[in-house]
Formats: structure tokens, sequence, C-alpha cells
């Protein structure tokens, strides 16, 4: 089977195992001669086997293997976004994307298979905790936070069975978290008198879902949460923050520079949405497209390459 490169694991699709979506938008100079071209459509030629009538770069099928080659070779518009772009994917070992030019102008990569959905991996750790997931979900109560949220916990405790995971919520019983073991902490007093370290936090996964409020419990909280935004690394400390207050900049506004993955579900006031994702630098053009995407939640990934994540595909802002 061709394959085309090894980028980096951006998500997974739900419900089938091994099933990874890798992305990645440019080719290392030092490890590649940048006199030649990257991608070869003649490697891709040369590679078909006998009779196969399926362009194995965007799944068209062709009369004979004669049209095929030529296909390949002149009109493919996956192998010309491939050599014009330099954009490169692969599946891991399992063919199961596809890949075009979309309405941004960019090179959008999306599932052969509609129905199949998509959700964003747990990303690696390492010892400078660089790496580490830091995500901001945003959206009104009922739309979906805490079904993402235990999502998420699920694949965290199957890379990393060993590791704590703390929540801090105003909510006593959520549904979505149920049969899921973890360490959920009473918000009292003893918050405040006792309240946990980063160094007592290293390697867990941290929780704050929906802590909004002003009284002296919901202000440490946010200091906590702060404070294992921006020195947390050093602990490798994974957390997520939800909030249904997207218009909130004051209480955000931290959230918004220090998160890495910017999670929003799209039945929010679309003006606010609008100039949230404005503040993140995504122009107006990308705004109204994102904003067309037929997916209950959108990811946003801060960190390079800068790109967008949903449901059914992902593309390079």
């Amino acid at each position: 089977m061709f394959s085309l490169f090894e980028g980096t694991p951006i998500a997974q699709i739900d419900g089938k195992k091994n099933k990874i979506f890798v992305l990645n938008d440019e080719f290392s100079s030092e490890s590649s001669d940048t006199n030649q071209p990257i991608f070869n459509l003649g490697e891709v030629i040369s590679s078909l086997n006998s009779g196969q009538k399926e362009c194995p770069l965007c799944y068209k099928i062709f009369g004979s293997k004669d049209i095929l080659r030529r296909h390949i070779g002149c009109s493919c518009p996956v192998g010309k976004t491939l050599q014009n772009k330099q954009t490169k994917i692969t599946n891991n070992k399992s063919r199961v994307f596809t890949i075009k030019t979309d309405v941004f102008g960019n090179s959008q990569i999306i599932t052969n298979n509609k129905r199949s959905k998509l959700f964003p991996v747990v990303s690696d750790s390492n010892e400078l905790g660089s790496s580490r997931d830091l995500y901001f979900v945003m959206g009104p109560s009922g739309v979906g936070k805490s079904t993402f949220l235990s999502k998420y916990i699920e694949q965290f405790m199957k890379k990393f069975p060993d590791r704590n995971i703390v929540l801090y919520s105003w909510i006593k019983d959520d549904p979505a978290f149920e049969g899921i073991l973890m360490n959920r902490i009473e918000l009292n007093e003893d918050i405040i008198n006792n309240p946990l370290t980063l160094t007592q936090l290293q390697n867990t996964l941290v929780i704050f879902d929906d802590i909004s409020g002003h009284d002296d419990i919901s202000n440490m909280l946010h200091l906590l949460r702060d404070e294992i935004l921006t020195k947390g690394r050093h602990n490798n400390i994974y957390s997520i923050s939800t909030t249904h207050m997207i218009s909130n900049w004051n209480e955000t506004r931290i959230l918004k520079n220090e998160s890495n993955k910017i999670v929003f579900f799209k039945n929010g006031p679309k003006k606010h949405i609008r100039n949230f994702l404005s503040s993140l630098g995504v122009t107006k053009n990308q705004i109204d497209n994102i904003l067309k995407l037929k997916s209950r939640w959108i990811l946003i990934n801060q960190n390079f390459p800068m790109f967008v994540l949903w449901e059914n595909g992902a593309m390079i802002l």
C-alpha cells in the first residue's frame, strides 16, 4: 500500500482502534534535498498493482490501468495539491483519508467515509511538559461539553493508565462522567485552607468544569487553573477548562492565551464566536467557512501548525 508520509497524529476515528488521522503541512529542509520534488507522482504510478483501476490518491475508479496512470500524471486533484502545496498526509497503515483544495484556499483533509467521526487524540507526554494538552472548551449548557470531556478522559486513561484525574466542578452528579474513576474535589473552605500544589498534581489531568463564580472558592480555583496553565508544564500537568460564558473576556483571557486547543460548540451566539475567533487571528473569510462546517464541535489548534479539526475532517489555517 502506498504511504505518503509520517506526520503528527491529531485525531482518531471514533470507535475504530488504530485508525489514526495524521497531519503535517511542511517538509524538513534538514532531511531532504530541497532542489528535488519531495512528492513524486512517478513513484505513485510505479507502485500501482497489476490491473488496478482505483486511484490511490483520490479513490476515483477508471476503466483501465492506462487511463488511471494518465489521470495520476496529469489531472488528479490530490496529486496536484500535494505537489503544489507540499502538504503531506498519512493514515498510519490504514488508507482512510483523501485530500482536496477547499474554500479556504488550503489543503483540506477529509475522511473517505463521511459517516466516520473524528475525535482529537491525547498528546504524547515529554519531560519538558511542552507537549501537554491544555483544553479550553466553550459552549452553552446542554450542548455536549461533558460528553466531549468524557470521551477525552477515556482516551487519557487508555494512554496513561497510571495517572490520576482530578475534577473541580460545582455540578455534583453528571451522567456523562458515570463510571469514570476520578478524584472529585469537594468545593468547600478546605480548598482555600489546604489547596493542592503543582507538585502534588504532577502528571495529572486536572479538569475545571465551569467553575465560574465570585466567591472565595471560585477565586481560588481560578488562581489554581491559571497557575497550571502558565507554570504546569514543569510538572507535566494536563488541563481541561470549560465555560459557557464565551463573552466573559476577563475570565477567558488567560485561558485563550495559554490553551493550545480551543473547542467551541456552534450553538452559542454567533457574534460572540466570531469575535472570539477573530481574537485568535482567524480571518473573516475563514470564520465564515468555519461556521458553515457541519459538526457539533470545532477545535482550533493554536500550536504550529495552526489547524481546524471537526467531526469529519481537518484543515490547516
